[in-house]
């Protein structure tokens, strides 16, 4: 039984390693491209290159009347290049196998240079709002508008989102994450996150050309502009509670020493861990986050640092 123990312990050591290092996000390391482990479901790519040509440009979570079906999602090109987003998929559903949505686009699906795509829930309720027909929709409500069909082999769920707090994700091809945005209660692509919306109004991407992973990205908009990109640079959105940006640049950070065993105290209470800083400055720990999950969403324990750490 101990051997048993100590065996999971070590592998619990590991992934606490990893979780470390993937959510402080290498930014010191200028090769790196992509990094992907098989448990970890998503993670941004990071480097200066376009890696993703589309994104996602306006949610609309929290309509004045019906829900979801008066529900939009804005995804816009901002390459130089036509992409072909067959085999594309977007939804609400950050962990493969969960409750939530993933949608594919259909055979034939592009998007050009400069172009926005809407797909609404209800192309129906959609268009009797704004005026003018989406490009697709999720629920059948007009013929001849053509619907995202689900992807099951993701989820087999709906896009119903949360008011409250919930994220939209773009995935290409392979099913890795190109895209995201968070809200309210959700932290999935943003730690601190973007506040979550009234009712009617909509989140926007400002400018829609840029995307640092960031909630910065991200303003709220008490009139939206489905079909329209802002390309005018952003004034932030107020965090709760209001602090100054982090800047993660230099996160030479590793776990030095792990106590997961102990003999003379109770656990978890004597169980500790010790980091060290590879660097020759000092690193603010709002930019990492520890813990022992390893899956978004899981029942284990992922920790934040307190304020000026």
């Amino acid at each position: 039984m101990k051997t048993n123990r100590a065996g999971n312990m070590m592998l619990k050591v590991l992934i606490v390693f990893v979780v470390v290092i993937l959510l402080i996000g290498f930014s010191n390391l200028d090769t790196l491209k992509y990094f992907y482990f098989p448990f970890v479901n998503h993670l941004f790519p990071v480097g200066g290159e376009l890696h993703n040509k589309i994104v996602i440009s306006e949610v609309m979570p929290n309509p004045i009347g019906s829900e979801p079906g008066g529900e939009w999602i804005e995804i816009y090109n901002r390459s130089s290049e036509s992409v072909d987003l067959q085999l594309y998929k977007i939804g609400d559903s950050e962990v493969r196998g969960d409750l939530e949505g993933m949608y594919i686009f259909p055979e034939g699906s592009h998007i050009n240079p400069g172009q926005t795509i809407l797909i609404a829930n209800q192309s129906a309720n959609f268009s009797q709002r704004y005026g003018f027909r989406p490009e697709f929709e999720l629920s059948e409500s007009d013929p001849e508008i053509p619907n995202l069909t689900k992807y099951r082999t993701w989820s087999g769920g709906v896009i119903n989102l949360n008011n409250n707090g919930d994220e939209v994700l773009i995935l290409n091809q392979e099913d890795k994450l190109l895209d995201a945005v968070s809200w309210g209660g959700s932290n999935f692509a943003f730690t601190p996150t973007i506040p979550k919306p009234d009712d009617g109004m909509s989140l926007e991407r400002k400018p829609a050309n840029v995307d640092t992973h960031r909630a910065d990205d991200w303003s709220i908009l008490p009139e939206p502009d489905p079909g329209n990109v802002n390309l005018s640079v952003s004034t932030s959105i107020p965090q709760t509670p209001t602090a100054t940006q982090l800047v993660c640049d230099n996160n030479a950070v590793l776990i030095s020493e792990v106590f997961y065993d102990p003999d003379i105290s109770p656990e978890p209470d004597g169980e500790w861990m010790e980091m060290f800083n590879l660097s020759d400055s000092a690193i603010d720990l709002g930019c990492i986050i520890l813990g022992d999950e390893e899956t978004i969403g899981g029942a284990e324990g992922m920790m934040t640092f307190p304020p000026v750490s």
